[in-house]
Order: C-alpha cells, then structure tokens, then sequence
C-alpha cells in the first residue's frame, strides 16, 4: 500500500494517542530536530511576515528550503472559516510553493497540484485567479516545450490570455505586462502572432499602469516578433537590439536580457548568419550560467547545435547536442525522482509537514480538552473526508505521472534514434578512438555517447550477467574510465544508470499487452536482468514514482480506453 494512503490513518491513530496522554503531557517531546525548531519559532509569526521571509529567501536565490518552510506553515493556516484576507495570504503561498517545486525541484505533479489548490480557494472567494493562471500558463508552455505538444501550447496561450483579460480589470501592471509577453513567445512558436492584434491595442493603452523600462521593453519584443514572422529580419534585428538599454542583469528581470538575446540569435538564422546567430546564444548561455537557470541552458545548447551545424562546424554542434543531452538526462531525472539527494530533500518536507500537522494537533488537544469525545468524533469524520480527498487526489496524480513517463519514454526513444542516427554507426562497432588517453571533457562526452549507443541497440544491458567490465569491453575502454564518465555526467553510479535503462524497458513491456501480456511482472523484471523482485519494484519506484503493479494496472486501463475508441 502506498505510504500516502496510511498517512491520514496514521494521524487518527497519533491524534487519539495524544488526547490520552494529554493530562500528563506538559510540553512537546524534546529532542526535536532542527527543522521542528525553526518551525517553533517561525510558527509564531504572521502569515504576512513568513510570506516576507519566503520571497527574500528566494529572491537571495538561497535557503530555499527555508522558503519552503515559511510558505508551507501559511498554507497548513487554511481553513474555511478564515477571514477573505488570511485566505488571500494562503492563495500566495501556494503560489510560491509552486514556484519553488517547479523551477528548483522540476517536481511537476506537486508544483500543479499546488496551483489547482490556490485556484479553489480563490474561486471561494471570488479572488482575482491573474497570478494562478500566469503560472498555469508557464507550467503548460514549459510542458509543450519539452514535448513538442502544440494543444499543451494552446493551452498555455488560453491561460495568459485569462491573466489578461483579468489584469485588464484589476489594473494589475504585473498582470498584464508578464501575461502579454508570454502571448508573445508563445504566439510566435504557433505562428499566430497576427491574432495579437486585439490585446496589442488593449496592451498599449496601458501605458501608464507600466515601468517605462519594462513597457518600453515589451513594445519592442511585440514589435521585433511581429517584424520577424512577417521576413522584415532587418527591422525584427533593429526592434530587438533597441530592448538592451530596458534591461537589467537584476535577477528579477535577466530572463528579459536572455530572452533579447536568444531572439536576436534566431533573426541572424533566418538571414543564415549562422555563426552571428551563436554569438549572441552565447551571451545568452553566460547568464544563464551566472544565474543557474538550467532551463534556459537547455534552450541555449539546443540552439547552439543547431547554428554550429548548419554553419558547418560538426565538432562544435556535437559538443552542444552532447552538453543538451547531459542536461536534458538530468532535468529528467529531477521529474522522476531519480536524484538521491532530491529524494532525501524532498522526504525531509514531508517529514517537516508531518511535524507541523502533529503540532497543530497538539494545540487543538490544548484548547478542547474539555470536549474531549466529541472533538475525536469531528477529526475522525474530517480525516476520513480527507482520506477520501486526497486518495482521489492521488489517483489523479498517479495518471499524470504514468502518462508523463509515457511522454518521457516516447521522447527518449527519439532522442536515441537521433543519437544512432548522428552516430552513423552499429551496436556492433565499438569505437577504439579513447584507449590509451586520458579522459577530458570533450572526449568524456563523446565516450557518454558510445556508451549510450551501445546501450541504446544491444540487448545485453537486459542480461544478469551484464557488468561494468563488459560495457567496458563493448567500447573498448577501461572499466574505471568509463565508470568515471557515468558517474561525472549523470551523477549516478554504473549500477543505478544500467537500472534506468532496464526499468525503462520494462516500462515498455508492461505497456505492450500484445507481445508481454501473458507475462508475470516477475517474468518481466527478469527479462530486463532484475533477479529480485523486490530490487525490481525499488528501482521502478525510484525511477518512475509509481510501483510496477500501479503502473501496469493504468497500462492496462489506457489499453482498455484505446480498444474500445
């Protein structure tokens, strides 16, 4: 049984526990932990004060686990009783939860669920949704991005334009400043800009709401993108270069000079100025360097590939395709929980949560001691209610994580044929360029991408007697040579790299019912090289968020759903 379903079982039990014991009790446990501590402290202040913590902290670009710790003590304030002005303060810290679960530790499932929870209790009060619905619209284009998925793109473009339309109201220059310039990025991968024209109005007659700075900055942005999509390259290069002067290196507004940058680079492709092009891509990687945006990293490299390829420098594209791969594994790896330090971070939040839960606990047995019976009655039927809730909650989210690794699995097994494809080359010759030399960066990268052509086209990776030796022997390098690249460039040892790949393809078996059906999971986790059953269901949880039974029980519901369409 998953761990999450107990949880509110657990609390039940704990809460009755306590009012037993209550008469006795005269202080909290000693022996606390540090976070417990600082939850003590922190717990006394007020929402508005925590919700000042939180945004230095993230706007220090540090302790963001403190950050954590001050939104989550606001959101565990919520209840519908509260005043429309505490419930706003809650609305905000789920915003910033999002935040942080999103860009810091890529966990989409929690960062969206965070958002749905802020827009229901915005919807009890009637509260403007701008800011939800611009973090809506981030988390579908992000999303779209990844997969090349133009409806998740739409649908991005239909939340900003719902932040919008409600700025408008407000006459919120936040609102309608980020909301009209994300219409613009994402209009202009759809190739619709001319359907701005309305909001182009709309947003210009705002004027006055705006920072001169940053009115004049989107102008141009709507502009140059509007000169670009109609082949005026000329014109598009001249509105973009006009955007430096409106820009900062400040943290809150470098995405702005990146963006500059980035857009400058793909008008000099259009005019086939390929190696112009990556100039300025670079000036956009080095600040995405100098602020750890790993997203806009990925972009860059990406970008960079393409110019160098075009432009006719093979070395250097390869460099960047390799550097993207690296980085897209490790975003990756960050969605599925792979990273062990995420999950020890990650389980110490939980952990944190159930803390403050047993805390309020402990100061409601304080204040109804008296009704003693009758406040057991109320918690039990209110947990069994969110024992309902959240089991419901957790099957949704167990969807969207199955239908995400789907995604994952789809775009990695085209990535690997773009990686054989590049290679040029079969599962059966090896390359024997590394032998004899050291290992540098360049040629770690391009050892990472043998390694992972040969696991990509042979099936003994899936064998029992597979080993770091014989990955060795296949490209021809020595066994601690090519343990040192794995673990420099995915952060993880031989063993857990060669478990992602099994599980991986064990994910693809489990889904194929025509070819696998009449298979046990057993049968299946041998046939991927597992010899435990039980070090089969770990690594598919650490690797996938979901154990193998879940996962084959919605494998098999998306089966049923596909026959009967």
């Amino acid at each position: 049984m998953n761990t999450k379903n107990i949880k509110p079982l657990k609390s039940i039990f704990i809460f009755i526990m306590l009012m037993a014991i209550m008469p006795f009790a005269e202080a909290a446990p000693q022996g606390s932990n540090n976070s417990l501590r600082n939850y003590s402290s922190y717990s006394k202040l007020s929402s508005s004060v925590l919700l000042k913590k939180a945004e230095k902290y993230l706007v220090n670009g540090v302790n963001t686990d403190s950050a954590m710790l001050c939104l989550t003590i606001v959101t565990h304030r919520y209840n519908k009783n509260m005043t429309d002005e505490d419930k706003i303060k809650v609305i905000s810290a789920y915003n910033g939860l999002w935040y942080i679960r999103f860009f810091t530790y890529f966990d989409y499932a929690k960062s969206y669920d965070a958002l749905i929870t802020a827009q229901h209790i915005a919807n009890e009060i009637n509260h403007s949704e701008t800011q939800i619905q611009l973090n809506l619209g981030c988390f579908y284009q992000t999303l779209a991005e990844e997969g090349k998925d133009e409806k998740l793109m739409r649908k991005a473009l239909d939340a900003y334009r719902i932040a919008f339309r409600e700025g408008l109201r407000q006459k919120d220059s936040n609102g309608i400043i980020n909301s009209f310039g994300n219409m613009v990025t994402v209009c202009a991968a759809l190739h619709c800009m001319d359907s701005l024209a309305g909001e182009w109005k709309q947003f210009a007659a705002t004027e006055s709401l705006h920072p001169a700075n940053l009115f004049k900055y989107t102008s141009l942005l709507y502009k140059g993108v509007i000169a670009k999509e109609h082949n005026d390259y000329d014109r598009a290069l001249q509105y973009f270069k006009e955007q430096y002067p409106h820009t900062s290196e400040e943290r809150d507004y470098i995405r702005n000079r990146i963006l500059m940058f980035v857009n400058i680079g793909g008008t000099l492709a259009c005019q086939k100025k390929y190696e112009e092009a990556a100039e300025y891509t670079m000036k956009a990687l080095d600040l995405s360097y100098k602020f750890d945006l790993k997203d806009s990293k990925l972009q860059c490299y990406e970008l960079l590939a393409g110019y160098y390829s075009k432009a006719g420098l093979a070395e250097r594209s390869n460099t960047y395709h390799n550097k993207f791969y690296q980085l897209k594994d490790t975003l990756l790896n960050y969605q599925q929980l792979a990273s062990v330090k995420d999950i020890q971070f990650l389980s110490q939040i939980n952990k944190l949560d159930e803390q403050i839960t047993r805390a309020d606990m402990m100061n409601t047995i304080k204040n109804y001691i008296i009704g003693l019976c009758a406040v057991v009655v109320v918690i039990i039927l209110v947990l069994l209610v969110e024992l309902y809730r959240r089991n419901k909650a957790l099957r949704i989210n167990n969807e969207m994580l199955f239908n995400k690794n789907q995604e994952i699995l789809e775009q990695e097994q085209r990535e690997r044929q773009e990686r054989l494809d590049r290679a040029g080359i079969g599962a059966d010759a090896p390359s024997r360029k590394y032998q004899g030399n050291p290992i540098n960066e360049s040629k770690s990268y391009a050892l990472m991408s043998e390694i992972r052509t040969v696991l990509d086209t042979s099936s003994e990776v899936f064998s029992y007697e597979f080993n770091l030796n014989r990955l060795a022997q296949m490209v021809n390098e020595q066994p601690k040579n090519v343990s040192q690249v794995i673990n420099q460039l995915t952060g993880n040892n031989f063993n857990t790299f060669i478990n992602e790949y099994r599980i991986k393809e064990a994910c693809k078996r489990i889904s194929d019912r025509d070819n696998y059906g009449n298979m046990t999971l057993e049968a299946i986790a041998n046939s991927v090289g597992f010899k435990s059953v039980n070090s089969f269901r770990t690594a598919f949880k650490k690797v996938t968020g979901l154990f193998p039974s879940k996962y084959q029980q919605l494998a098999d519901k998306k089966n049923r759903a596909a026959e009967q369409s």
